[in-house]
């Protein structure tokens, strides 16, 4: 299997979820895989503020991996806003009680679906 460098592609990556410490876990172990283009969000206003400025600036979101417990709203309407609006790929992060809201989440729309790591050991 080729890694992110030597397909030659440089992947956008939004992270949407609404703790830091996993945010930043992940963010390290996604640079270490050599993904060179990453991004943040805690919250739906920032994850829909940083796919609005992908698309102003021509450097449009690669993938989504959102979280569904993201604070306002349910993740399947954060799944259903996002497929409606904008031509991204999607993987929901979710936690072993959230398989429900997961399923959902791919009836929305969303790609697949993974359950999140505890930790990163």
């Amino acid at each position: 299997m080729q890694t992110v460098r030597q397909a030659g592609k440089v992947m956008r990556v939004l992270l949407a979820n609404p703790h830091k410490d996993f945010r930043d876990a992940l963010m390290v172990r996604l640079t270490a895989d050599g993904y060179e283009r990453l991004f943040s969000a805690a919250t739906e206003k920032e994850l829909f503020r940083a796919l609005h400025a992908g698309l102003v600036k021509q450097e449009s979101i690669d993938l989504v991996l959102l979280s569904l417990d993201l604070p306002i709203q349910s993740g399947p309407q954060s799944v259903y806003e996002i497929c409606n609006n904008f031509d991204v790929a999607m993987l929901l992060l979710a936690k072993q009680h959230d398989r429900s809201l997961a399923l959902e989440g791919l009836k929305q729309g969303a790609d697949d679906y993974i359950l999140s790591p505890d930790n990163f050991d």
